[in-house]
Formats: structure tokens, C-alpha cells, sequence
């Protein structure tokens, strides 16, 4: 599996972070996460849980033997027409 290249994903909704590790070939999604956002506690609080996420993911990969080639985070809820978070 380490000679596949593959990437972390976050997406950072309203509702929940949603964040996985990705086989870039195929689609195909080899580990994955949930935790709920809780907005109201702000920003600072739901980027530190996305880090967080970010963070298990890629340590777990390592411990699979899963080379990870680059992280990608997606905010579209969180973000205002004007581009504020």
C-alpha cells in the first residue's frame, strides 16, 4: 500500500468535520472520521478540532504504512459571501 500516493481530506461543515484518508488513484477511502462541529463554541475551537483530526489521520496512516501526499480542507458552510469564517 506505501507505494500508492494518498491524501488527507477535511471538510468542515455546520453539522459535523468529516475527514479521511484517500487513495488518489481510485477514490477510494481507506480510513475515516466524524466528530460533531459545535460552531457556536467559534472558530478557533472548530479549527483546532479539524487540526486535531487532520492530525490522528496522518498518524494512523503512518502506522499503516500509508504514504500521505497532501492534506485538503474544505470550509463551504462556514464561510460568510464575503469570505469571513
Amino acid at each position: 500500500m506505501s507505494g500508492l500516493l494518498h491524501a488527507i481530506g477535511i471538510d468542515v461543515g455546520g453539522t459535523k468535520i468529516a475527514g479521511g484518508v484517500v487513495e488518489l488513484a481510485t477514490g477510494q477511502v481507506l480510513l475515516r472520521r466524524l466528530t460533531p462541529t459545535r460552531p457556536q463554541r467559534g472558530g478557533q475551537a472548530v479549527l483546532d478540532d479539524a487540526v486535531q483530526m487532520a492530525h490522528a489521520l496522518a498518524q494512523e496512516a503512518a502506522q499503516q504504512q500509508i504514504a500521505i501526499g497532501g492534506v485538503g480542507v474544505g470550509v463551504c458552510e462556514l464561510v460568510s459571501p464575503q469570505g469571513e469564517i
